[in-house]
């Protein structure tokens, strides 16, 4: 193994202040990585699926649907 693989920090996924002002510092594990990463996706989803959905020819109108949000997911789905 490496000196930087032996000596590299874990990831910190969260800082939220305590009633002190100090930061916890959550160290990202399985389930809390995982959390934060379809955080991160459904909030992408929430800004961008419309454009998503004009760049990929399907339309949309007002808001993304359930029935746009499944054209998008087989026209993004590899290999099934």
């Amino acid at each position: 193994m490496g000196a930087a693989l032996r000596t590299a920090r874990p990831v910190v996924v969260a800082g939220r202040p305590d009633r002190a002002g100090h930061l916890d510092r959550r160290v990202a594990s399985g389930p809390v990585a995982v959390h934060e990463f379809a955080e991160l996706v459904e909030s992408a989803v929430d800004l961008h699926g419309r454009d998503l959905a004009a760049a990929l020819g399907i339309p949309c109108e007002e808001q993304l649907t359930a029935t746009t949000g499944l054209a998008i997911t087989r026209t993004l789905r590899k290999g099934t």
